[in-house]
């Protein structure tokens, strides 16, 4: 008697991962991701604390740092800043998302240039006054 020839083994196709949401992720980044970065690289979840998810398309996350954070943004482009990150996305989300940074905008104040400048001294002296209840001397 001969015994029945046992099929080849077909491999399970991968479980998709669960879908994920921008709003989902933009919730969870403070509470959950930043943590997790945390846990890798203390300094890398310090620089990265100042970006905010902006856009989740096709498992590409871009990341948007404040205008005047360019020197966070290229540190968080170095490839061991971007792993860890990539990391800690994929602990809390279970998918492999691409990493884009970007910077915004700059912000124009409702204030006038003026006020932009730096204080006199006449400002200094009066604010030094007012502060520590100072007063001049005339020697």
């Amino acid at each position: 008697m001969t015994e029945p020839k046992a099929e080849p083994a077909q491999a399970e196709p991968a479980p998709e991962p669960p879908s994920l949401a921008f709003e989902q992720l933009q919730e969870a980044w403070q509470r959950s991701v930043l943590p997790a970065v945390a846990e890798r690289s203390i300094p890398a979840e310090s620089m990265l604390r100042e970006a905010r998810p902006v856009a989740l398309a096709d498992d590409e996350l871009t990341l948007e740092f404040p205008a005047e954070a360019e020197f966070h943004r290229r540190l968080a482009e170095d490839p061991k800043n971007a792993d860890v990150l990539r990391e800690a996305l994929y602990e809390v989300t279970s998918r492999k998302l691409a990493v884009v940074f970007v910077l915004g905008e700059k912000r124009e104040s409702a204030e006038t240039d003026e006020s932009a400048a730096a204080p006199s001294e006449e400002d200094l002296v009066a604010l030094f006054k007012e502060t520590f209840d100072a007063r001049e001397v005339d020697e």
